[in-house]
């Protein structure tokens, strides 16, 4: 039996955003190698909240790499 893992809920807020947090934990799960061929830089509401925020995806996602907490991610956002 797998124990499957999942980002959190998007409802979930960090700094103030939703989903925000499921993003940061995208991020660090496909670095895991927890989640395969998984696209959430350049489509759907990732790549919106992305866009909404004026920060580029491959920025934000140097960015959670380097390491820190949510807030420290959220701080930076």
């Amino acid at each position: 039996m797998t124990t499957a893992q999942y980002p959190r809920s998007p409802k979930e807020q960090v700094g103030g955003l939703c989903h925000l947090g499921r993003l940061i934990d995208k991020v660090r799960m496909r670095n895991a190698g927890q989640i395969q061929d998984y696209n959430y830089l350049t489509v759907g509401f990732d790549k919106y909240l992305l866009d909404k925020l004026e920060i580029k995806g491959e920025d934000f996602e140097k960015r959670v790499l380097q390491g820190g907490t949510d807030a420290e991610i959220a701080d930076w956002v």
